[in-house]
């Protein structure tokens, strides 16, 4: 039987867009702070007399941690809210930043780099969950997309500006400030996000009295269409973090002789046509009712892109600019996988469900980090991204076993009477 529910919006026109516009900032502040030891890796090499695969590991050290806590942090959310949760991760990322600038020993950078972990653990699930509580669900891909989109300018600004400042003005201090910034937004967060009557409680869903949370989520792991978005989301975005977060400037230097400031302008065009295509794509899926065939099509040029580039098929010369933003366009369909997944199960579990999502894609992108990291040492780095195009090749293959959501929420869960 039908039961009717109403999603009543929220009494303040606006304030559900400023929560939104703060929670967006994690997303921009989170990029820098993953990926800046690519930038700094001959300074931080000399200081410590570290191997270029121990200052990847730095890199990647943000990412083992993530693991084992996205699910919980994802459910911390679900039931304490995002005030106490997002706030607390937001100070715990800035003070990574402060021990690594700090450091003097490989053992302390390290530590850093796991608070670095922890913090960013929550920036997307804390952003999609806000958006799920406060906003129409017809609102979310189009909002989920700006939010990815968020992070992608992050990454772009910092390709662009970054390694300017950390030539210029010294890396340690640099870091510093950034870890300053992140202390300064963590006071505005919990400042803004306080507690009343239309503050962080608010929720647009309706209340539902005999709601299981345990229930929802043993139907959610319980269906298969859960682990094939898992598991398509991981094996598409994986190689985009290796290739382009992880020995994106290293495969250049390479494979085609770039200088470090003509990769980092280069990779910046990747984040850019991401950060384009992801809300335009969000919006329009919306529209038309259709979200599967934007994730095959996506999957698919992904993988041309990367073979034309790995291969060298066409002259490289002409058509690396053009590649590398197509790489970008292509690669904004994936973020849909956040929608899809939200969209098979109710909102009260979304902090889970997208914790879920993410989990499965840092636990691959280890795997595949470490089996190229071994490959990389016998072969070099073009044929061990062979297993890049791998990857990318299964997703296509489970693409095709996906089902279409036609952009409908659900909302109430129906549990069986024993």
């Amino acid at each position: 039987m039908k039961k009717s529910y109403t999603l009543t919006p929220h009494p303040r026109r606006f304030y559900p867009y400023i929560i939104w516009f703060v929670a967006l900032i994690f997303n921009f502040y989170k990029i820098p702070i993953l990926i800046f030891p690519e930038s700094i890796e001959s300074y931080i090499s000399e200081s410590w007399l570290a191997s270029q695969n121990r200052i990847k590991l730095l890199t990647v050290t943000a990412l083992y941690i993530t693991p084992i806590v996205q699910i919980p942090l994802g459910f911390f959310i679900d039931h304490y809210g995002s005030k106490k949760i997002g706030g607390s991760c937001i100070v715990i990322a800035s003070l990574g930043v402060l021990i690594f600038s700090a450091s003097h020993s490989y053992s302390i950078a390290l530590l850093g780099r796991l608070f670095i972990g922890i913090g960013v653990s929550v920036a997307v699930i804390n952003t999609l969950k806000l958006i799920s509580n406060w906003f129409h669900p017809k609102n979310f891909a189009l909002m989920s997309g700006i939010t990815i989109s968020t992070g992608m300018l992050g990454g772009y600004i910092y390709q662009l500006y970054f390694p300017y400042f950390f030539n210029t003005i010294n890396w340690r201090p640099s870091l510093a400030n950034l870890s300053l910034i992140g202390i300064i937004y963590a006071l505005i967060y919990f400042i803004l996000l306080r507690k009343n009557q239309f503050g962080i409680n608010y929720n647009i869903n309706p209340k539902i009295r005999k709601f299981s949370f345990s229930k929802s989520l043993k139907k959610c792991f319980k269906h298969p269409q859960t682990w094939l978005l898992t598991s398509f989301f991981a094996f598409v975005q994986a190689p985009l973090v290796l290739f382009l977060g992880i020995w994106g400037f290293s495969f250049l230097e390479v494979q085609y002789q770039f200088k470090a400031v003509e990769a980092s302008k280069l990779v910046s065009l990747f984040f850019f046509g991401y950060m384009v295509s992801t809300p335009f794509i969000g919006f329009f899926s919306t529209k038309i009712k259709k979200r599967k065939p934007f994730i095959q099509i996506g999957a698919s040029l992904l993988f041309i892109c990367l073979f034309l580039l790995l291969f060298e098929v066409v002259n490289f010369n002409h058509l690396n600019w053009f590649l590398y933003l197509i790489l970008g366009l292509t690669s904004g369909t994936f973020p849909l996988l956040f929608t899809m997944i939200h969209e098979r199960n109710v909102p009260m579990i979304t902090g889970t469900v997208i914790g879920l999502l993410q989990t499965g894609l840092i636990i691959l992108t280890l795997i595949e980090f470490h089996i190229t990291l071994f490959l990389i040492d016998r072969f070099g780095i073009k044929h061990s991204f062979l297993l890049l195009l791998v990857s990318v090749l299964i997703g296509v293959v489970f693409s095709f076993y996906i089902k279409e959501t036609h952009a409908k929420q659900r909302i109430l869960e129906a549990y069986r009477r024993k």
